[in-house]
């Protein structure tokens, strides 16, 4: 049984048979990795921000006062975000 490569873009297919097309990813370098930035739970907010009660940060972000990020269920809180509500909120 033969196998025959056809490329088509970046993406290479697999010729095994007429009816079993399957594609094979090759990649000539590694993709970039991202850095992040850290990523608050509620419970650490809530300390960050003075031992508000949970309650008050659920309200601020459904108000939209303080971003969040929804990974499925989760509900995480980036650093800058939390950082940018602390100066907004700043008495002057």
């Amino acid at each position: 049984m033969s196998v025959d490569v056809v490329e088509a873009g970046r993406t290479q297919w697999s010729l095994t048979r007429a009816s079993n097309i399957k594609p094979v990813r090759r990649y000539k370098t590694r993709p970039d990795v991202v850095e992040t930035e850290r990523l608050y739970d509620a419970k650490e907010v809530l300390v960050l921000l003075g031992g508000i009660s949970a309650r008050t940060l659920w309200g601020l972000t459904n108000a939209g006062k303080i971003k969040c990020v929804r990974i499925g269920r989760l509900i995480r809180y980036a650093a800058s975000d939390v950082n940018r509500f602390i100066e907004s909120s700043r008495s002057s």
